[in-house]
């Protein structure tokens, strides 16, 4: 796998990473920002994305990374094959906090994602993010 982040050449990859990146912006309950935002905070330096592609150099994931003084927040990721590059991508994502100096890794994902998460990376699942449709 290689498993690396995007630097300043951003505005010269957005057109392959923004579409990535809107998937999982549709898939989310978060209605924070969007992807308009998210590369006016990786421009800013608030944010990086990492990606992980095959030796074949498909495109297994995008994550969308935010950095704060004392964790690395997942907020967005989109990919595919989850299990085949999951324990590769989450050991070089520890090795990039380490180097930042935070000491958490967090994110809000759904269910499915969570579990996979606790049982792959060890993470714990901290609270839980409810929603409920409108009665109409």
């Amino acid at each position: 796998m290689n498993i690396y982040t995007v630097g300043d050449d951003i505005l010269a990859q957005w057109h392959w990473i923004e579409p990535e990146l809107a998937k999982a912006k549709a898939r989310s309950l978060n209605p924070r920002n969007t992807t308009g935002h998210y590369l006016v905070d990786i421009l800013n330096k608030r944010a990086f994305v990492a990606v992980v592609r095959y030796p074949d150099d498909t495109l297994g994931a995008v994550w969308l990374i935010y950095v704060n003084p004392d964790t690395f927040h997942i907020e967005a990721w989109a990919g595919s094959g989850m299990k085949d590059w999951l324990p590769e991508a989450l050991d070089k994502m520890h090795e990039w906090a380490k180097q930042a100096g935070v000491k958490h890794i967090t994110s809000r994902s759904r269910k499915g994602a969570a579990r996979v998460l606790e049982r792959v990376g060890g993470w714990k699942v901290h609270d839980y993010y409810m929603v409920a449709e409108v009665k109409t």
